[in-house]
């Protein structure tokens, strides 16, 4: 989990090659961070060029509304990744981001952040989770 800040927000959008906005979702999402009704654990996927796969209207609001929200970052390579067994990438990149989340939430206690026992086990946790979830490049570049 990676904590969206308004500047982090605008360095990725300044970053990005298409900055092509749907402006009413962009002042809705920002309407419902600004009233703290915002659910930590979304997703912003983008490639390593700056393009974004997904959470460009999330990074809008956050700028625009000035409030910092928990987030996934997932850099991608520019060429594609495909998921296993028939499910768009999409769709487990936000079943492993909720699953994230959960598990992050689960696994800490009041002083995680002080107590190098927790956090290996929270580490662990997230790598249990990412290796039952891994997706297989079936494209890649000849290197």
């Amino acid at each position: 989990m990676t904590l969206l800040t308004p500047a982090l927000a605008e360095r990725l959008l300044a970053r990005s090659t298409i900055n092509v906005v749907d402006q009413h979702k962009a002042d809705a999402y920002a309407t419902v961070m600004a009233a703290g009704q915002w659910r930590s654990g979304s997703l912003i996927s983008v490639y390593r060029d700056g393009r974004f796969r997904d959470g460009m209207h999330r990074c809008w609001a956050v700028a625009r509304s000035g409030v910092s929200i928990q987030v996934v970052i997932v850099v991608a390579d520019s060429w594609h990744v495909r998921a296993v067994s028939g499910h768009s990438l999409r769709s487990v990149l936000k079943k492993i981001a909720r699953e994230l989340v959960e598990s992050v939430r689960r696994n800490a206690t009041i002083d995680w952040s002080e107590k190098e026992q927790v956090r290996a086990g929270m580490r662990a946790a997230i790598r249990r989770l990412l290796t039952r979830t891994a997706t297989h490049r079936t494209d890649s570049p000849q290197r």
